[in-house]
């Protein structure tokens, strides 16, 4: 059985860290990608160093586990030396990104590709920060602006 997935990036295998807490850093997501991930993607980020909420992010029932982190990341123009260490692994790194205009998104992805980002992964679908996310999302004709 081959496992190997043709998405163009050159992913060993289908198991592809998803963008979330696990992936704050370049250590970390090389760490998971020598430990057998086949690429990982970032956490998502954005034009300016955001905070995100105070704790509590993260909660449990006991039978599964949601968080709302609210977006936090470093700022792009803090970003790129941990690109950098996660890509030094030689696997690739799909990097996360957000804004609100075409144009944001267009220099954001720029960045993570002058960074070494294999790809870019836009997230469309955080529903926690007003302005981004899902309210992007959800107008067509913006998101056809901005992957046009």
């Amino acid at each position: 059985m081959k496992l190997k997935p043709d998405i163009g990036i050159g992913a060993g295998n289908p198991f592809i860290l998803a963008s979330g807490i696990l992936d704050a850093n370049g250590y970390t997501i090389k760490r998971i990608l020598e430990n057998g991930a086949g690429a990982a993607v970032t956490k998502s980020i954005g034009s300016e160093e955001r905070k995100g909420f105070d704790p509590p992010v993260i909660y449990s029932d006991g039978r599964s586990v949601i968080n709302a982190i609210g977006l936090s990341n470093p700022g792009i123009e803090n970003y790129g030396q941990e690109i950098k260490i996660a890509t030094s692994s030689g696997k690739p790194v799909i990097g996360s990104i957000f804004g609100q205009t075409p144009e944001e998104f267009a220099m954001l992805a720029g960045k993570m590709q002058a960074y070494g980002a294999s790809a870019v992964e836009l997230n469309l679908s955080c529903p926690h920060v007003k302005g981004y996310g899902t309210e992007v999302g959800s107008d067509p004709e913006l998101v056809s602006a901005i992957v046009s």
